[in-house]
Protein backbone atom coordinates (compact mmCIF):
# COMPACT_ATOMS: atom_id res chain seq x y z
CA UNK A 1 0.00 0.00 0.00
CA UNK A 2 2.54 2.64 0.97
CA UNK A 3 4.52 1.95 -2.47
CA UNK A 4 1.55 1.91 -4.49
CA UNK A 5 0.60 5.74 -2.48
CA UNK A 6 3.70 6.88 -3.71
CA UNK A 7 2.89 6.32 -7.41
CA UNK A 8 -0.48 7.27 -7.04
CA UNK A 9 0.06 11.03 -4.95
CA UNK A 10 2.74 11.67 -7.57
CA UNK A 11 0.51 11.34 -10.73
CA UNK A 12 -1.91 13.31 -9.02
CA UNK A 13 0.43 16.07 -8.17
CA UNK A 14 1.29 16.07 -11.61
CA UNK A 15 -1.85 16.15 -13.32
CA UNK A 16 -3.42 18.82 -11.05
CA UNK A 17 -3.19 22.15 -12.79
CA UNK A 18 -1.00 23.67 -9.66
CA UNK A 19 0.10 27.08 -11.20
CA UNK A 20 -3.45 28.07 -12.14
CA UNK A 21 -3.92 31.65 -10.24
CA UNK A 22 -7.35 30.50 -8.36
CA UNK A 23 -5.77 26.92 -7.85
CA UNK A 24 -2.02 28.19 -6.84
CA UNK A 25 -4.22 30.59 -4.05
CA UNK A 26 -6.44 27.98 -2.52
CA UNK A 27 -3.48 25.69 -2.10
CA UNK A 28 -1.12 28.31 -0.31
CA UNK A 29 -4.08 29.61 2.01
CA UNK A 30 -5.24 25.61 2.97
CA UNK A 31 -1.84 23.72 2.70
CA UNK A 32 -3.61 21.21 5.04
CA UNK A 33 -6.78 20.67 3.60
CA UNK A 34 -5.23 20.51 0.15
CA UNK A 35 -2.56 17.63 1.47
CA UNK A 36 -5.86 15.81 3.12
CA UNK A 37 -7.56 15.91 -0.05
CA UNK A 38 -4.61 14.49 -1.63
CA UNK A 39 -4.16 11.78 0.78
CA UNK A 40 -7.42 10.86 0.66
CA UNK A 41 -8.05 10.71 -3.06
CA UNK A 42 -4.45 8.71 -3.27
CA UNK A 43 -6.20 6.50 -0.97
CA UNK A 44 -9.57 5.91 -2.71
CA UNK A 45 -7.77 5.01 -5.84
CA UNK A 46 -5.09 2.42 -4.39
CA UNK A 47 -8.39 0.79 -2.60
CA UNK A 48 -9.89 1.13 -5.68
CA UNK A 49 -6.97 -0.59 -7.90
CA UNK A 50 -6.43 -2.63 -5.18
CA UNK A 51 -9.69 -4.45 -5.38
CA UNK A 52 -9.61 -4.74 -9.04
CA UNK A 53 -6.56 -6.23 -9.42
CA UNK A 54 -7.28 -8.58 -6.58
CA UNK A 55 -10.87 -10.14 -7.26
CA UNK A 56 -11.34 -13.00 -9.66
CA UNK A 57 -11.68 -17.08 -9.59
CA UNK A 58 -8.45 -18.23 -11.55
CA UNK A 59 -7.77 -21.22 -13.85
CA UNK A 60 -5.49 -23.72 -11.91
CA UNK A 61 -4.69 -26.80 -14.48
CA UNK A 62 -3.84 -29.91 -12.35
CA UNK A 63 -2.39 -30.49 -8.62
CA UNK A 64 1.56 -30.81 -10.19
CA UNK A 65 1.25 -27.19 -12.52
CA UNK A 66 1.80 -27.10 -16.17
CA UNK A 67 4.14 -29.33 -18.07
CA UNK A 68 6.36 -28.29 -20.32
CA UNK A 69 8.80 -29.76 -23.04
CA UNK A 70 10.49 -26.83 -25.00
CA UNK A 71 7.89 -25.39 -26.56
CA UNK A 72 5.30 -27.61 -26.04
CA UNK A 73 2.17 -27.16 -24.04
CA UNK A 74 -0.12 -29.31 -22.11
CA UNK A 75 -3.26 -26.72 -23.26
CA UNK A 76 -6.34 -29.33 -23.27
CA UNK A 77 -7.31 -28.26 -19.97
CA UNK A 78 -6.46 -24.81 -20.46
CA UNK A 79 -7.97 -24.44 -23.63
CA UNK A 80 -11.28 -25.78 -22.22
CA UNK A 81 -11.65 -22.90 -19.87
CA UNK A 82 -10.06 -19.50 -22.47
CA UNK A 83 -13.84 -19.04 -23.47
CA UNK A 84 -15.54 -18.83 -20.18
CA UNK A 85 -15.97 -15.23 -19.23
CA UNK A 86 -16.28 -15.51 -15.63
CA UNK A 87 -12.90 -17.23 -15.47
CA UNK A 88 -10.65 -14.46 -14.75
CA UNK A 89 -7.25 -15.74 -15.81
CA UNK A 90 -4.86 -18.31 -15.25
CA UNK A 91 -2.53 -19.89 -12.19
CA UNK A 92 0.33 -20.96 -13.53
CA UNK A 93 3.22 -22.70 -11.35
CA UNK A 94 6.86 -23.00 -11.75
CA UNK A 95 10.57 -22.98 -9.87
CA UNK A 96 13.09 -20.82 -9.54
CA UNK A 97 14.91 -23.69 -10.85
CA UNK A 98 12.26 -23.86 -13.65
CA UNK A 99 13.73 -20.40 -15.52
CA UNK A 100 17.52 -20.70 -14.49
CA UNK A 101 19.05 -23.72 -15.70
CA UNK A 102 22.44 -23.12 -14.21
CA UNK A 103 24.18 -19.48 -13.16
CA UNK A 104 23.22 -16.72 -15.79
CA UNK A 105 21.89 -19.08 -17.87
CA UNK A 106 17.70 -17.93 -18.44
CA UNK A 107 15.33 -19.63 -20.39
CA UNK A 108 11.64 -17.38 -20.13
CA UNK A 109 10.40 -19.10 -23.25
CA UNK A 110 7.91 -20.62 -21.46
CA UNK A 111 7.01 -17.31 -19.64
CA UNK A 112 6.75 -15.98 -23.57
CA UNK A 113 4.22 -18.77 -24.52
CA UNK A 114 2.04 -18.66 -22.04
CA UNK A 115 1.88 -14.62 -21.24
CA UNK A 116 1.21 -14.70 -25.24
CA UNK A 117 -1.36 -17.48 -25.12
CA UNK A 118 -3.24 -16.02 -22.34
CA UNK A 119 -3.39 -12.49 -22.95
CA UNK A 120 -4.81 -13.50 -26.43
CA UNK A 121 -7.65 -15.03 -24.51
CA UNK A 122 -8.04 -11.66 -22.96
CA UNK A 123 -7.66 -13.27 -19.53
CA UNK A 124 -4.98 -12.44 -17.21
CA UNK A 125 -2.09 -14.50 -15.74
CA UNK A 126 -1.22 -15.30 -12.27
CA UNK A 127 2.34 -16.88 -11.54
CA UNK A 128 2.81 -18.68 -8.42
CA UNK A 129 6.62 -18.55 -7.90
CA UNK A 130 7.93 -21.65 -5.95
CA UNK A 131 11.74 -21.32 -4.79
CA UNK A 132 13.57 -25.03 -5.16
CA UNK A 133 16.59 -23.64 -5.96
CA UNK A 134 18.76 -24.09 -8.92
CA UNK A 135 22.06 -27.14 -8.43
CA UNK A 136 24.73 -24.24 -8.35
CA UNK A 137 22.85 -22.65 -5.82
CA UNK A 138 22.57 -25.24 -3.43
CA UNK A 139 26.08 -26.50 -4.65
CA UNK A 140 27.68 -22.72 -3.70
CA UNK A 141 25.61 -22.06 -0.91
CA UNK A 142 27.70 -21.49 2.86
CA UNK A 143 25.43 -23.42 4.63
CA UNK A 144 22.86 -26.33 4.19
CA UNK A 145 19.56 -27.90 5.74
CA UNK A 146 17.67 -31.02 5.17
CA UNK A 147 14.65 -29.89 3.69
CA UNK A 148 11.26 -32.00 4.82
CA UNK A 149 8.15 -31.61 3.85
CA UNK A 150 6.12 -35.16 4.45
CA UNK A 151 7.44 -37.40 1.75
CA UNK A 152 9.66 -34.61 0.04
CA UNK A 153 13.06 -34.45 1.33
CA UNK A 154 15.92 -32.60 -0.41
CA UNK A 155 19.24 -30.46 0.53
CA UNK A 156 18.43 -26.58 0.41
CA UNK A 157 20.34 -23.46 1.46
CA UNK A 158 19.33 -22.26 4.92
CA UNK A 159 16.70 -18.96 3.81
CA UNK A 160 19.13 -17.14 5.30
CA UNK A 161 22.41 -17.93 3.08
CA UNK A 162 23.81 -14.95 1.73
CA UNK A 163 25.01 -16.45 -1.41
CA UNK A 164 21.34 -17.94 -2.44
CA UNK A 165 20.42 -14.71 -1.40
CA UNK A 166 22.25 -12.83 -3.74
CA UNK A 167 21.50 -15.33 -6.41
CA UNK A 168 17.44 -15.07 -6.13
CA UNK A 169 17.96 -11.03 -5.99
CA UNK A 170 19.88 -11.19 -9.39
CA UNK A 171 17.31 -13.52 -10.52
CA UNK A 172 13.83 -11.49 -9.83
CA UNK A 173 15.87 -8.25 -11.22
CA UNK A 174 15.84 -10.76 -14.47
CA UNK A 175 12.54 -12.42 -14.21
CA UNK A 176 11.27 -8.73 -13.69
CA UNK A 177 12.81 -6.83 -16.51
CA UNK A 178 12.46 -9.86 -18.76
CA UNK A 179 10.45 -8.53 -21.95
CA UNK A 180 7.41 -9.88 -24.09
CA UNK A 181 7.11 -8.24 -27.10
CA UNK A 182 8.56 -4.93 -25.93
CA UNK A 183 7.04 -4.81 -22.56
CA UNK A 184 8.88 -5.68 -19.41
CA UNK A 185 7.24 -8.47 -16.83
CA UNK A 186 7.24 -6.40 -14.33
CA UNK A 187 4.95 -3.91 -16.09
CA UNK A 188 3.11 -6.18 -18.75
CA UNK A 189 -0.93 -5.85 -18.62
CA UNK A 190 -1.62 -9.52 -18.50
CA UNK A 191 0.31 -10.38 -15.27
CA UNK A 192 -1.98 -9.61 -12.23
CA UNK A 193 -0.05 -10.68 -9.12
CA UNK A 194 2.89 -12.87 -7.80
CA UNK A 195 2.36 -15.69 -5.31
CA UNK A 196 5.65 -16.12 -4.04
CA UNK A 197 7.67 -18.99 -1.35
CA UNK A 198 10.17 -17.74 0.72
CA UNK A 199 14.10 -19.09 -0.85
CA UNK A 200 15.33 -21.97 1.10
CA UNK A 201 12.18 -22.52 3.01
CA UNK A 202 9.02 -22.69 0.71
CA UNK A 203 5.85 -21.27 2.34
CA UNK A 204 6.05 -20.18 5.86
CA UNK A 205 4.40 -22.89 7.42
CA UNK A 206 5.21 -25.94 9.59
CA UNK A 207 7.37 -28.69 8.38
CA UNK A 208 8.46 -31.96 9.95
CA UNK A 209 11.72 -30.68 10.97
CA UNK A 210 11.20 -27.34 13.57
CA UNK A 211 12.11 -24.11 12.52
CA UNK A 212 14.55 -24.07 15.43
CA UNK A 213 16.44 -26.94 14.04
CA UNK A 214 18.01 -24.89 11.11
CA UNK A 215 21.97 -24.36 11.44
CA UNK A 216 22.02 -20.47 12.53
CA UNK A 217 18.51 -20.28 13.23
CA UNK A 218 17.31 -17.23 15.72
CA UNK A 219 13.98 -15.43 15.67
CA UNK A 220 15.28 -11.79 14.52
CA UNK A 221 17.48 -13.79 11.26
CA UNK A 222 14.18 -15.69 10.63
CA UNK A 223 11.94 -12.24 10.16
CA UNK A 224 14.56 -10.28 8.54
CA UNK A 225 14.71 -12.95 6.62
CA UNK A 226 11.29 -13.18 5.00
CA UNK A 227 11.47 -9.27 5.04
CA UNK A 228 13.91 -9.11 3.16
CA UNK A 229 12.77 -12.19 0.41
CA UNK A 230 9.46 -10.05 -0.02
CA UNK A 231 11.19 -6.57 -0.58
CA UNK A 232 13.34 -8.20 -3.34
CA UNK A 233 10.14 -9.04 -4.95
CA UNK A 234 7.91 -5.71 -4.34
CA UNK A 235 10.79 -3.56 -5.40
CA UNK A 236 10.93 -5.24 -8.74
CA UNK A 237 7.17 -5.20 -9.10
CA UNK A 238 6.21 -2.09 -7.52
CA UNK A 239 2.64 -2.11 -10.08
CA UNK A 240 1.53 -5.89 -9.55
CA UNK A 241 -0.13 -7.26 -6.16
CA UNK A 242 2.05 -9.82 -4.53
CA UNK A 243 1.09 -12.36 -2.02
CA UNK A 244 3.09 -14.85 0.60
CA UNK A 245 1.74 -18.42 2.40
CA UNK A 246 1.54 -18.06 5.67
CA UNK A 247 0.61 -20.26 8.36
CA UNK A 248 0.73 -20.40 12.01
CA UNK A 249 4.38 -21.23 12.32
CA UNK A 250 6.18 -21.81 15.73
CA UNK A 251 9.19 -21.64 17.39
CA UNK A 252 10.66 -21.87 20.99
CA UNK A 253 9.22 -18.82 22.08
CA UNK A 254 6.04 -18.65 22.67
CA UNK A 255 5.39 -14.94 23.96
CA UNK A 256 4.70 -13.57 21.43
CA UNK A 257 4.12 -16.66 19.01
CA UNK A 258 6.39 -16.45 15.85
CA UNK A 259 3.42 -16.46 13.52
CA UNK A 260 2.13 -13.30 15.18
CA UNK A 261 5.19 -11.54 15.36
CA UNK A 262 6.43 -12.06 11.97
CA UNK A 263 2.39 -11.41 10.33
CA UNK A 264 2.24 -7.70 12.15
CA UNK A 265 5.92 -7.52 10.99
CA UNK A 266 5.12 -8.31 7.14
CA UNK A 267 1.95 -5.18 7.24
CA UNK A 268 3.83 -2.92 8.77
CA UNK A 269 6.44 -3.02 6.08
CA UNK A 270 4.21 -3.82 3.47
CA UNK A 271 0.85 -2.75 4.31
CA UNK A 272 -1.24 -3.91 1.71
CA UNK A 273 1.39 -4.26 -1.41
CA UNK A 274 2.00 -7.90 0.15
CA UNK A 275 -1.45 -10.06 0.71
CA UNK A 276 -1.66 -13.78 2.70
CA UNK A 277 -2.13 -16.65 0.67
CA UNK A 278 -3.60 -20.47 2.02
CA UNK A 279 -3.94 -23.55 -0.62
CA UNK A 280 -6.52 -25.55 1.57
CA UNK A 281 -10.22 -23.81 0.40
CA UNK A 282 -12.72 -26.31 0.89
CA UNK A 283 -16.28 -26.78 1.88
CA UNK A 284 -18.88 -29.77 2.39
CA UNK A 285 -22.18 -29.38 2.81
CA UNK A 286 -24.41 -31.94 5.73
CA UNK A 287 -27.78 -33.29 4.53
CA UNK A 288 -29.85 -30.25 6.22
CA UNK A 289 -27.75 -27.73 3.85
CA UNK A 290 -25.18 -26.60 6.39
CA UNK A 291 -22.04 -25.85 5.11
CA UNK A 292 -18.73 -26.01 7.41
CA UNK A 293 -15.95 -24.33 5.53
CA UNK A 294 -12.18 -25.06 5.59
CA UNK A 295 -10.18 -23.92 6.99
CA UNK A 296 -11.10 -22.24 10.00
CA UNK A 297 -10.49 -19.36 11.50
CA UNK A 298 -7.69 -20.97 14.24
CA UNK A 299 -6.30 -22.75 11.68
CA UNK A 300 -6.11 -20.07 9.72
CA UNK A 301 -5.85 -17.08 12.37
CA UNK A 302 -3.01 -15.43 10.54
CA UNK A 303 -5.25 -14.48 7.26
CA UNK A 304 -7.98 -13.78 9.75
CA UNK A 305 -6.35 -11.60 11.53
CA UNK A 306 -5.08 -9.56 8.54
CA UNK A 307 -8.27 -10.11 6.92
CA UNK A 308 -8.76 -5.70 6.97
CA UNK A 309 -5.13 -5.08 6.72
CA UNK A 310 -3.83 -7.05 3.37
CA UNK A 311 -5.57 -8.69 0.57
CA UNK A 312 -6.54 -12.64 0.95
CA UNK A 313 -5.68 -15.11 -1.52
CA UNK A 314 -7.06 -19.01 -1.51
CA UNK A 315 -6.36 -21.51 -3.49
CA UNK A 316 -8.66 -24.84 -3.68
CA UNK A 317 -7.85 -27.95 -1.03
CA UNK A 318 -8.38 -30.31 -4.07
CA UNK A 319 -11.17 -30.28 -6.89
CA UNK A 320 -15.10 -30.68 -5.71
CA UNK A 321 -15.46 -32.54 -8.81
CA UNK A 322 -12.78 -34.59 -8.62
CA UNK A 323 -10.97 -34.67 -5.47
CA UNK A 324 -7.64 -36.03 -5.41
CA UNK A 325 -7.42 -35.11 -1.72
CA UNK A 326 -9.58 -34.42 1.07
CA UNK A 327 -12.50 -35.60 -0.29
CA UNK A 328 -14.38 -35.78 3.41
CA UNK A 329 -13.79 -31.38 3.23
CA UNK A 330 -15.78 -31.41 0.08
CA UNK A 331 -18.67 -33.77 -0.05
CA UNK A 332 -22.05 -32.64 -0.97
CA UNK A 333 -20.36 -29.18 -0.91
CA UNK A 334 -19.56 -26.91 -4.15
CA UNK A 335 -16.94 -24.61 -5.09
CA UNK A 336 -19.33 -21.50 -4.70
CA UNK A 337 -19.82 -22.77 -0.92
CA UNK A 338 -16.15 -22.74 -0.21
CA UNK A 339 -15.79 -18.95 -2.04
CA UNK A 340 -18.54 -17.57 -0.33
CA UNK A 341 -17.27 -18.99 3.31
CA UNK A 342 -13.88 -17.65 2.86
CA UNK A 343 -15.61 -13.63 1.54
CA UNK A 344 -17.81 -14.04 4.26
CA UNK A 345 -15.25 -14.91 6.99
CA UNK A 346 -11.76 -13.78 5.30
CA UNK A 347 -12.79 -10.75 3.22
CA UNK A 348 -11.54 -13.08 0.18
CA UNK A 349 -12.48 -12.08 -3.55
CA UNK A 350 -9.38 -14.01 -5.22
CA UNK A 351 -9.76 -18.06 -5.79
CA UNK A 352 -7.73 -19.97 -7.54
CA UNK A 353 -10.01 -23.40 -8.41
CA UNK A 354 -9.38 -26.56 -10.52
CA UNK A 355 -10.62 -27.25 -13.91
CA UNK A 356 -13.07 -29.32 -13.43
CA UNK A 357 -14.82 -27.44 -11.22
CA UNK A 358 -15.06 -24.24 -13.45
CA UNK A 359 -16.42 -26.53 -16.85
CA UNK A 360 -18.72 -28.93 -15.14
CA UNK A 361 -21.91 -27.55 -16.08
CA UNK A 362 -23.83 -28.08 -12.15
CA UNK A 363 -21.32 -25.49 -10.20
CA UNK A 364 -21.36 -23.12 -13.42
CA UNK A 365 -24.33 -20.52 -12.60
CA UNK A 366 -23.19 -19.85 -8.94
CA UNK A 367 -19.64 -19.08 -10.08
CA UNK A 368 -20.95 -16.77 -12.68
CA UNK A 369 -22.65 -14.99 -10.85
CA UNK A 370 -20.58 -14.15 -7.94
CA UNK A 371 -18.18 -12.62 -10.42
CA UNK A 372 -20.68 -10.80 -12.08
CA UNK A 373 -21.65 -8.98 -8.18
CA UNK A 374 -18.33 -8.96 -6.36
CA UNK A 375 -15.48 -8.25 -9.62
Amino acid sequence: MITKLKHVKLLILATIPQETQMFGEYRKANKLRYELFVAYLCLFLVCSVSQAETCGIYALDNRQGTSYGKGSLREKRFEKVKNINFVTGYAWRQNWSFFELNQGMYDFYPLDFILDKVSTQNKKLGILLKTKEPEYVVQNAQNTWEYINNNDSFVRPVPWDEYSTERYKHFIEKFANHEINGTKLSDHPTLAYLTVEIPGLGWIRKRNKPLNNIPGYSREKFINTVIQSLGIVVANFPHKTIATGIWRVKDSNRSPELWEELRTKIISEFGGDVGFFMENLAAEKDDLGEVTGYPNINFASTLFLSRDDVPIYFQALTSWRRPFTGADKVKGGLPIDGIKYAQDTFNAKYFEIYVHDLIHESYITGLKDWVNENC
